[in-house]
């Protein structure tokens, strides 16, 4: 019997008024419809929350949607109050930039019934058995493409049609690089949290290197599902400016440190090469913490 699994979008804005109405056309055409929407505006500077509210009042879905806007806490600490809110099967990140097909939640709903009961994917890593429910498989995410919305091209390098792996064995040992995207299982997500660290940003791979680390599997298909667009002022953008924040540089240095400590037997696995890599990295970030402090050091002198 086909599972009709309930999705949760999140998606937090930061000086998104431009581009959040992108997010609202993409699921008000979603062909599946058993979802809910977080939108936690994090701060904005710009009329973000005034937008927001206009297009949730003429949404024909607004009653899927749960709004919030408070002060600036930086992605890396709403992402944690988003997983804590949701109440789904799979929770999937929809940046206030972003655009996905129509059929996006579709595709993965019929891919998610490919990790249970009679499944060959659960069968090829359960040990020659398959699981009956969600919760004990050993799969944690459903992955796909990015595309270019101008060209219709994949940005980066495609994903094999089917292949099973993780987060670490992708990036370090496949090296498939680029922008992808992909759905993660609620359940697993509320286990495992970012760090509450001040700072505007902090990168999401700690969350997916940490479920590689304990074992968790991933799903690749080779579909294109979600245009990337960069937007300058967005809450991932790497403006020289944002390269020179101290806050950042110190979240990426505690990120390397982590790496390090916690990732590194699974990465030295997957490329010894890499694993070595990380202390030359963490000594370059050393150096841009110490430029960037004294950078700011200087601005408050001159003013």
């Amino acid at each position: 019997m086909k599972h009709n699994f309930k999705f949760t979008i999140f998606t937090p804005c930061y000086n998104g008024e431009h581009t959040i109405s992108r997010v609202f056309q993409s699921m008000e055409a979603q062909t599946y419809t058993n979802f809910e929407w977080i939108i936690i505006n994090d701060g904005s500077k710009d009329n973000s929350d005034i937008v927001i509210k206009g297009l949730i009042e003429v949404s024909p879905i607004k009653e899927k949607i749960v709004y919030l806007s408070q002060h600036n806490q930086g992605k890396h600490i709403i992402l944690n109050q988003a997983v804590d809110m949701a109440e789904s099967d799979w929770f999937y990140i929809a940046d206030c930039d972003d655009t996905i097909k129509p059929y996006t939640l579709e595709f993965f709903n019929d891919k998610a019934n490919l990790l249970i009961e009679d499944s060959p994917y659960n069968y090829a890593i359960g040990g020659g058995k398959n699981c009956q429910y969600l919760k004990d498989s050993a799969f944690v995410a459903i992955c796909a493409n990015c595309y270019n919305p101008e060209t219709d091209e994949v940005i980066g390098d495609p994903f094999p049609d089917g292949l099973i792996s993780d987060y670490i064995e992708e990036k370090i040992k496949l090296k498939l690089r680029g922008e992808h995207m992909g759905i993660n299982r609620t359940d697993v997500l509320k286990q495992y949290k970012m760090p509450e660290v001040k700072g505007h940003f902090y990168t999401e791979a700690r969350l997916w290197m940490a479920l590689a680390v304990d074992g968790y599997k991933q799903l690749y298909f080779n579909e294109n599902l979600r245009a990337y667009y960069y937007t300058e002022g967005s809450l991932t953008n790497s403006s020289l400016a944002s390269r020179l924040d101290p806050n950042r540089v110190y979240m990426y240095l505690c990120f390397t440190i982590w790496e390090i400590c916690h990732a590194g037997k699974k990465i030295y696995k997957a490329s010894p090469i890499a694993y070595f890599k990380l202390y030359i990295k963490c000594f370059k970030r050393i150096v841009e913490l110490i430029v960037s402090m004294f950078n700011q050091l200087c601005i408050k002198q001159k003013f």
